[in-house]
């Protein structure tokens, strides 16, 4: 069984979400976010939040799940977006050496290395691609919410996109909140022409 209350993320991850909110709905959207939040996140967002540290990953997903609560249609659809938007930012300015040797291959090769940085148990495993699809999985971590998984899911989605990928198709087929084992992606994709 796994112990939720172990769990951690890296300030990277908060960041990335309320810089999310700040980019497209501005402070007001900001303030809307932060008034929702348990007063002990709160009291985290107040002292700054450093990057490179470690933070009870139910933040990470209180953040999304209040984003979506206030901007989206509450079946955390829209947390596909903040994915997408960390994605960009994080292969943009911190994982720039993944473009530059970058391909749908390449991100498979060396994503599963990437979780470490960000998490502090679990695993991402990342099979051998094979004819443009590929699975990943997700085991020894339970992600509390759909949010964090379809957060998870466009972040991938991205991720290809920015490695040369076109026409990206990721399903979340099994979800350990669904009583499986683990949480399984599933990835489509063709080559930019």
């Amino acid at each position: 069984m796994i112990d939720q209350s172990l769990q951690k993320s890296k300030g990277y991850t908060l960041k990335g979400a309320l810089n999310f909110v700040e980019a497209r709905f501005g402070k007001e959207g900001l303030e809307r976010v932060l008034n929702i939040l348990s007063e002990d996140l709160k009291k985290e967002i107040t002292k700054t939040i450093a990057p490179s540290q470690w933070y009870p990953f139910k933040y990470q997903v209180e953040i999304y799940e209040a984003i979506d609560k206030t901007f989206g249609s509450g079946n955390f659809e829209y947390c596909k977006e903040i994915g997408k938007y960390t994605a960009e930012y994080e292969i943009s300015n911190i994982h720039k050496l993944f473009l530059k040797i970058g391909s749908p291959e390449t991100i498979f090769k060396f994503g599963s290395l990437l979780w470490g940085r960000y998490y502090n148990s679990g695993k991402l495993l990342i099979s051998t691609p094979v004819k443009f699809q590929a699975e990943a999985y997700v085991k020894d971590w339970h992600p509390i919410s759909k949010a964090f998984c379809l957060d998870l899911l466009g972040w991938m989605e991205k991720t290809l996109y920015l490695a040369g990928a076109n026409s990206v198709y990721i399903k979340h087929s099994e979800c350990i909140l669904e009583n499986f084992p683990h949480c399984k992606y599933e990835g489509f994709w063709k080559y930019k022409d």
